[in-house]
């Protein structure tokens, strides 16, 4: 299969365990996933896909997109309940609109998240041309982040940025876009990352985008404190915060979004993508009425052929009815695997410098224990071998992300059940145990060897 898919498929889509061995996946249940050769049928337990929110084959998802597309699914120009359904309990779980003198939240339903995060910055730069008089357009992004692969979302996405190596970043990151350095909890002797920002910050109408749930970076939620504090720079100079929740929303970190759970400030823009469909194609960019009105206002119609079908809102409404079924599940889950991997890191401290996140959004931080062989800090080579050792042997799938790949990011179905999180976290401390064992009897060539990544 992999011979057949490479013939036609761009190098630069990249297959997960490519350097080990692919999983053919033709089935999934819950929090399972099922790979198939042709003589045998592997069961993995799947600790990192955050897309199929509500569980892998969900019937009553699955039904509902049945059953809508049995009776039509046309466009958005059409009127169909469901467009407004969908709409009015995603404005309820925002919250915040009815007492401000803002108006009520308005919501453009896209495909992706890469949509929504575009016209949330299309819709931020006519707000400052036309209510600031901005002839630039200055927006703030942070070291890591991700929001997109569209031309304007690579341009503030340092994360992929940093992957052009020696070319010209400056093809899709114009002057106009500032990076603010954030860092990660462990290990670090930097600056804070509020001094981050105002190192970087010039007084003027600008935009902040900042990915509340930063998952690519390592799990990283800075503390309400500091966004409260770059959000009212931005808005003093008459400037906009939007916040990119396409991964994080969905009750991923306990409320429905994370700029909720941290007690971030409402921004004027919100994005929510990969969870609100379970994997049916769905986004959204969620905009306070008084911030659109220009945009509205520029006489371009915004027209998204697929954006808002019938049959995305069916599977929008259902993931919403099932995640609320499943939440106080989740929220007891999440708390219990914390636990769980705080236990490892005392126990484990040699390889473990940090256990962060909320809600079943974690991370851990792996350390080198190589040192002196390879003096950075970070334990990039100790990470794969776990990876690996997990998925081999213990038929478990994580994933690995950070600055230096030294981050495992646990972000199950919220269907993960206790007996998952126990599962996983027995596999993790037998895996961690063979890779401290390989390095105290081989060396560093003994961790070096494995060869093997789990992205």
């Amino acid at each position: 299969m992999l011979p057949s898919r490479q013939k036609h498929t761009p190098s630069c889509q990249s297959i997960s365990y490519i350097n080990t061995s692919p999983l053919t996946v033709l089935s999934a249940s819950k929090s399972y996933i099922h790979s198939y050769t042709p003589s045998t049928v592997t069961v993995y337990l799947d600790t990192r896909n955050n897309v199929s929110s509500a569980g892998h084959g969900n019937p009553a998802i699955a039904d509902a997109v049945h059953q809508q597309m049995l009776l039509q699914n046309s466009n958005s120009r059409y009127l169909h309940s469901s467009f407004n359904e969908l709409k009015e309990q995603i404005a309820a779980r925002l919250g915040g609109a009815d007492d401000d003198g803002r108006g009520p939240w308005k919501i453009i339903l896209t495909n992706a998240g890469s949509e929504s995060n575009d016209v949330a910055l299309r819709i931020a730069r006519a707000h400052l041309q036309h209510k600031r008089s901005c002839k630039t357009f200055t927006t703030y992004t942070y070291s890591m982040s991700y929001h997109g692969h569209s031309t304007s979302c690579l341009s503030v996405s340092p994360y992929k940025l940093r992957k052009l190596g020696h070319h010209d970043s400056s093809l899709y990151c114009p002057p106009d876009t500032q990076v603010v350095w954030l860092p990660t909890p462990c290990p670090s002797s930097t600056p804070s990352p509020s001094t981050a920002f105002d190192a970087a910050y010039t007084p003027s109408p600008s935009t902040l985008m900042f990915e509340c749930g930063m998952s690519v970076a390592g799990v990283v939620l800075p503390p309400a404190s500091y966004l409260s504090s770059a959000v009212s720079k931005i808005r003093s100079d008459g400037g906009l915060a939007i916040y990119d929740e396409v991964q994080s929303c969905c009750y991923r970190t306990g409320e429905f979004t994370c700029f909720q759970t941290m007690g971030y400030p409402s921004p004027d823009i919100v994005t929510l993508g990969k969870p609100l469909g379970n994997g049916f194609p769905l986004s959204a960019c969620c905009v306070r009425a008084d911030v659109l009105e220009s945009f509205e206002n520029e006489g371009l119609e915004y027209f998204n052929t697929f954006g808002g079908n019938a049959a995305a809102c069916a599977a929008g409404l259902a993931t919403l009815s099932e995640l609320d079924r499943l939440r106080p599940v989740s929220d007891t889950t999440g708390a219990l695997l914390l636990g769980l991997l705080r236990d490892l890191h005392n126990k484990h401290p040699r390889m473990i410098c940090d256990v962060r996140g909320r809600g079943m959004f974690l991370g851990v931080e792996f350390l080198n224990v190589r040192a002196p062989s390879d003096p950075s800090p970070e334990g990039t080579l100790e990470l794969s071998f776990v990876a690996s050792r997990l998925k081999d042997f213990h038929h478990v799938l994580t994933t690995i992300d950070g600055a230096k790949d030294s981050v495992m990011v646990i972000k199950p179905p919220l269907c993960f059940s206790p007996q998952d999180a126990a599962y996983f976290a027995d596999c993790l401390d037998k895996a961690i145990t063979e890779c401290l064992r390989d390095v105290d009897e081989n060396g560093a060539m003994g961790v070096l060897g494995c060869g093997a990544t789990s992205t």
